[in-house]
């Protein structure tokens, strides 16, 4: 008796697999790029004046919205931003504390990885540049 369910199962769970990884690539990207640029006011403006029908003059007030929007959204990210990298800060400084020297080296190769990284796709991010590794 041949066995065909095995070879369908595994080509299935890879099809996932690598639909999954390619999903999360993307997430982080595009948070990557909304944080770097904020919200798409004239997306929004569009999709919204013409799922609701809007008048010219509901749309001017709406564009009005959506920029005093768009700029709260990006000084909360700055504030945001400010504490995190305070957090890691401290963080990478504690961490330090405990470590030998040899580990202390090790360590800042990996923050120096892991900055170069991070700036990156924040350079990536404000370029659109789609090719950046989101890891």
């Amino acid at each position: 008796m041949k066995r065909t369910g095995f070879p369908t199962a595994a080509v299935f769970v890879i099809g996932l697999l690598l639909g999954a990884a390619a999903g999360v690539r993307y997430e982080k990207r595009a948070m990557h790029q909304f944080w770097r640029r904020g919200p798409n006011t004239e997306r929004m403006l569009a999709d919204l004046s013409r799922r609701l029908d809007l008048s010219s003059a509901q749309q001017q007030k709406l564009r009005a919205i959506l920029e005093t929007n768009r700029g709260q959204v990006m000084e909360l990210h700055k504030q945001m931003l400010s504490q995190f990298n305070g957090i890691r800060a401290a963080f990478r400084q504690n961490l330090g504390g405990i470590l030998t020297p040899q580990q202390q080296k090790k360590f800042a190769a990996m923050t120096a990885q892991w900055d170069a990284r991070r700036l990156s796709l924040t350079a990536n991010a404000s370029t659109g540049d789609s090719s950046a590794q989101a890891r």
